[in-house]
């Protein structure tokens, strides 16, 4: 099954715009409701530890082909230990395996991204509400080094994307005015801190306009519920030139975050989709186990689980 478009919010533009780091693409048949991740800075080290929980899988679509590649997703997904989800958004997921079809900058990209991360082995349970859920652990092995390679590779890419807008308007977010692209530009030709990982926060910044910040922060209330805006540890810093979207509160405390999906669609073959998971032998099925226990066991095995 291939998804129908969906109308891009400005959340996910600003999503493909900042992060070409991401392996963005279509996630197919596979969708889940809710992401939880944890990311944890240990003392110390430049190492970065995340878990990731999602829960809901599910099948998007009722055709018997749809439920056919949702399982050879999870498959891939669970048995390959090279695709994990920063969110539920369709945007939001990360594959490393090599793709014949894969372009030039997306094969830089990849291959970047298995030298700095471990996709480790996930398993499957079921949650209080009986939904299929999948739980796995990335490792950052070198934070400094990560970000420095991922700030060239986006600044290249950033270089492109203000080139190619300069002469295809129709390339250009509404919210992006001729300014900024010069002063994407401008960024791309020297060393810009795009991406920053520091204990406890990470950092998108984006090189904008007064005028143009104006314009995203507006779009950006316009369509995010205020719960999203309210209960995450988000941050915006607008300066004359840019504006930089932060996560976590720093000083080196973990970062979590809570993401609902966005699909309205009905959820499909929900048991048969168990069943399969259940028949996948090299993938872990627990019993007993719940998304605030995994979190808090997680926390406490990296020395971050805060006493009552």
């Amino acid at each position: 099954m291939s998804r129908s478009p969906r109308p891009r919010s400005v959340v996910s533009r600003l999503g493909m715009l900042l992060l070409p780091l991401l392996i963005l693409g279509n996630t197919g048949c596979l969708v889940f409701d809710q992401e939880t991740a944890v990311l944890v800075f240990p003392r110390d080290s430049q190492e970065v530890r995340c878990l990731f929980v999602c829960e809901g899988l599910h099948v998007q679509g009722g055709k018997a082909s749809d439920l056919q590649n949702a399982k050879e997703q999870l498959t891939s997904w669970a048995e390959a230990g090279q695709k994990f989800y920063l969110g539920p958004m369709w945007f939001a997921h990360v594959n490393l395996e090599p793709d014949e079809s894969d372009n030039a900058d997306t094969q830089a990209h990849k291959a970047a991204l298995r030298k700095h991360l471990t996709v480790n082995a996930g398993a499957f349970f079921l949650n209080t509400a009986g939904k299929l859920c999948f739980y796995q652990t990335v490792t950052i092995r070198d934070r400094g080094k990560f970000t420095a390679e991922m700030n060239d590779l986006i600044g290249s890419d950033m270089a492109k994307f203000a080139a190619l807008a300069m002469v295809e308007p129709t390339q250009r977010p509404e919210w992006c005015d001729e300014e900024t692209l010069r002063l994407i530009q401008k960024a791309g030709d020297r060393p810009f801190a795009w991406f920053e990982m520091e204990p406890g926060r990470v950092s998108l910044s984006l090189p904008a306009s007064p005028t143009a910040v104006a314009r995203l922060k507006h779009e950006i209330l316009k369509e995010c519920s205020s719960k999203l805006l309210a209960d995450q540890p988000l941050s915006f810093d607008h300066r004359k030139d840019r504006i930089r979207f932060s996560l976590g509160y720093g000083d080196g405390e973990p970062i979590r975050y809570d993401l609902d999906s966005d699909n309205t669609a009905p959820p499909h073959y929900e048991q048969e989709l168990i069943d399969h998971a259940r028949s996948l032998k090299v993938v872990t099925f627990k019993k007993g186990v719940t998304k605030e226990g995994l979190v808090q066991e997680f926390l406490k095995a990296q020395g971050k689980l805060k006493k009552p």
